[in-house]
C-alpha cells in the first residue's frame, strides 16, 4: 500500500509541474501574444521555458525516484532490527560530558542549563 501511495505522489508532483509550465505559458501569451497567431516573441520566450523544464524533469525524476527508493529500504531494515531486537528500552540521558562536547565553546549558557536540567532530575 505504502509503494502506491509513494507512486502516486510521484505522479502528482510530475503533474503540478506541467500544470505550472502551462499556466506561465498562458500568462506569456497574455503579455507578449498568443502562440496560435504565430507570435515570433511568445514562441521565443515559450520555447526555452518548455526545453529548461523538461531537461529539469529529466534529472528530477530519476534522482527522486532513487532516494525515495534508499529511504524506503532503509526504513525497511531499520524496522525489520527493531523487531528481530525485541528490546523496549527507553532511552537513557546522555552522560554530562557527552552534553558538553555537543556545545562550542561560545555556548556557555546553553552548557550550563542543560547541566542545570540534568541535576534537577
Amino acid at each position: 500500500m505504502e509503494k502506491n501511495f509513494v507512486g502516486v505522489i510521484g505522479c502528482c508532483i510530475v503533474y503540478w509541474i506541467v500544470l505550472l509550465t502551462l499556466s506561465m505559458v498562458y500568462v506569456i501569451q497574455i503579455r507578449v501574444g498568443k502562440l496560435t497567431c504565430g507570435s515570433g516573441h511568445a514562441i521565443t520566450a515559450v520555447a526555452p521555458l518548455c526545453v529548461i523544464v523538461f531537461a529539469a524533469l529529466l534529472f528530477y525524476v530519476p534522482s527522486m525516484a532513487y532516494a525515495v527508493i534508499v529511504t524506503a529500504s532503509e526504513i525497511n531494515q531499520n524496522a525489520e532490527g527493531i523487531k528481530a531486537s525485541n528490546v523496549s528500552e527507553t532511552p537513557k540521558l546522555a552522560p554530562v560530558d557527552v552534553i558538553r562536547g555537543c556545545f562550542e565553546l561560545g555556548d556557555v549558557l546553553s552548557v550550563e542549563l542543560s547541566l542545570r536540567v540534568l541535576k534537577c532530575d
